[in-house]
């Protein structure tokens, strides 16, 4: 397509000179003034929630994963009987006496208590040792505890710590690491932790953790929106309640 109504020749010649003219001269830098906010009627703020702050405090150091072989359980300290059939309420009482807590004291007591239930059962059904069963059970509790350490744990951030942990029960390398397990079973105990209790970590955060709400209301600015007025709702008010 020509340009100007020739080949295009003048045009390329012009940028071609424009190129070596600014390629001669220095760079100067240049400042980008930000744009201008104008606002009519500034918004009428209110004293931020106890709550907004609490919740929005720096996130809960935690430790990192670490070899999970004695506590809160100890190989020998618990005698779980063999048959686990019509038992599940002794054993959940024997793991309540052991962690200090009660069967019945809040949901987030029963969903521990829960998990290390389910716990057991899997590592019976997988044919694992006692010595096994005990470490499960201790990595199950850490990875629960490393969730809610914090109301802003991610599943993510969950799983890895799981995987971490595995890992250090796999591979014999003292005094860093033990080999409890074995590749094919770290494989078994990852893909169940996920399936069941990764997967659901949004339904232990509303069990487990402070379930926050904040509710917004202000004074809309007449005219602001297509030049209509809209009506006043309210005033500007922050609020925020468990």
């Amino acid at each position: 397509m020509a340009l100007n109504g020739h080949d295009g020749s003048a045009f390329r010649r012009r940028s071609e000179s424009d190129l070596v003219k600014s390629e001669s001269q220095p760079a100067v830098s240049r400042s980008v003034s930000a744009p201008e906010i104008v606002q009519s009627q500034p918004f009428r703020t209110a004293t931020p929630s106890p709550h907004i702050i609490q919740a929005f405090k720096e996130d809960a150091a935690c430790e990192k994963p670490a070899l999970c072989l004695a506590y809160p359980f100890q190989h020998g300290e618990l005698t779980l009987p063999k048959n686990l059939r019509q038992i599940k309420k002794d054993v959940i009482q024997c793991f309540a006496c052991k962690l200090g807590v009660s069967s019945a004291q809040s949901a987030r007591t029963e969903i521990l208590l829960e998990l290390l239930w389910e716990g057991l059962r899997f590592a019976r059904s997988m044919s694992f040792s006692e010595y096994k069963e005990m470490i499960l059970l201790n990595i199950l509790y850490a990875t629960h505890a490393f969730f809610l350490a914090s109301e802003w744990r991610t599943a993510k951030e969950t799983y890895d710590f799981l995987k971490e942990t595995l890992l250090l029960h796999t591979v014999k390398r003292p005094p860093w690491s033990e080999e409890v397990f074995q590749p094919l079973e770290s494989q078994c105990v990852l893909k169940y932790v996920t399936l069941q209790y990764i997967r659901h970590l949004p339904l232990v955060h509303m069990g487990s953790l402070p379930v926050r709400v904040v509710q917004l209301s202000w004074t809309p600015v007449p005219g602001a929106v297509s030049g209509q007025a809209l009506p006043a709702n309210g005033n500007t008010a922050t609020r925020a309640h468990k």
